[in-house]
């Protein structure tokens, strides 16, 4: 991503404490693309979620997404679109993990950055892989994660949600299960903002072209008046199973191997770093820390 006048870090964060809407504004000033756009959005707000984290009111709105998870049979379960991990550590706090695998990712290395100390502070012991990337190819095998969730992951992600669910499908092995906005639900005014904001449109239908296997739940609490949320549950329950690697993103065959900071193909040599134990697969990465 090639740094202009508008997409300056210290410039951004003074429209963010300003109350200017980043993704509209980045929207209207650059060509940047929708991830670089979301990236950038969520980089400059780095730490807000963990400031206004409410573990009851979080718990409260992911009831019933942690009800699904203990309903079923896991060895292995992925958040994506983890953030600072609030929602995470809300999960994980209310869901059955010895000698389980969880994964979080996120576009932002920052936030994972932050939501790491801040899941340290819980002192939580589990089993844990982060990574960020910032490609809508996710660098994992086929049916490798028994469950997948989301939390308002998919929202802002209007023109690649498709890509992205199928993504998610790919690589769930057992259930992917989707806390995000759904269009159908509230007036005029908030389908109204839905298209203002560029979120996502019609996920059922999306969902329809992978699967029909699927239920939709209404939320018995959502934490946002204004943005209506269904939960989303697709059952896969695949014959198939891969164990979990890290590959590399441009090609799935290719399984990566691990020195004590990084990660490299013996394929074409190509390096991701760990950094504090997070896997960077970014490219073109500018961090705002």
């Amino acid at each position: 991503m090639k740094l202009t006048y508008h997409t300056n870090i210290d410039f951004l964060k003074k429209l963010y404490l300003n109350k200017t809407n980043i993704n509209q504004y980045l929207r209207k000033k650059t060509n940047l693309s929708e991830i670089e756009i979301i990236k950038l959005s969520y980089d400059i707000q780095s730490g807000s979620y963990i400031k206004n984290y409410n573990y009851f009111k979080s718990k409260k709105i992911l009831s019933q997404v942690i009800k699904e998870i203990n309903s079923t049979n896991y060895k292995s379960l992925m958040d994506f679109g983890c953030g600072e991990l609030t929602n995470f550590y809300t999960l994980i706090d209310n869901i059955k993990t010895k000698n389980k695998l969880f994964v979080a990712y996120d576009l932002s290395f920052s936030r994972i950055l932050i939501g790491k100390n801040f899941l340290k502070k819980k002192n939580k012991k589990i089993q844990l892989k982060l990574f960020s990337n910032n490609s809508i190819k996710i660098p994992l095998p086929n049916n490798s994660i028994d469950v997948v969730t989301s939390c308002y992951a998919l929202e802002p992600n209007k023109n690649n949600a498709y890509k992205i669910l199928k993504e998610l499908w790919r690589i769930s092995k057992k259930k992917l299960i989707l806390l995000e906005p759904n269009n159908k639900l509230g007036d005029e005014l908030i389908k109204k903002r839905f298209k203002e904001n560029n979120y996502i449109l019609n996920l059922e239908k999306k969902i329809k072209k992978i699967t029909s296997r699927y239920k939709i739940i209404n939320c018995e609490f959502n934490g946002n008046s204004s943005n209506p949320a269904s939960i989303y549950i697709l059952e896969k329950n695949s014959n198939k199973s891969n164990k979990f690697n890290f590959l590399n993103p441009e090609n799935n065959n290719d399984i990566l191997k691990k020195k004590l900071n990084f990660y490299y193909s013996e394929k074409t040599g190509q390096i991701f770093p760990i950094v504090d134990d997070i896997v960077i697969f970014n490219k073109n990465e500018v961090y705002a820390l």
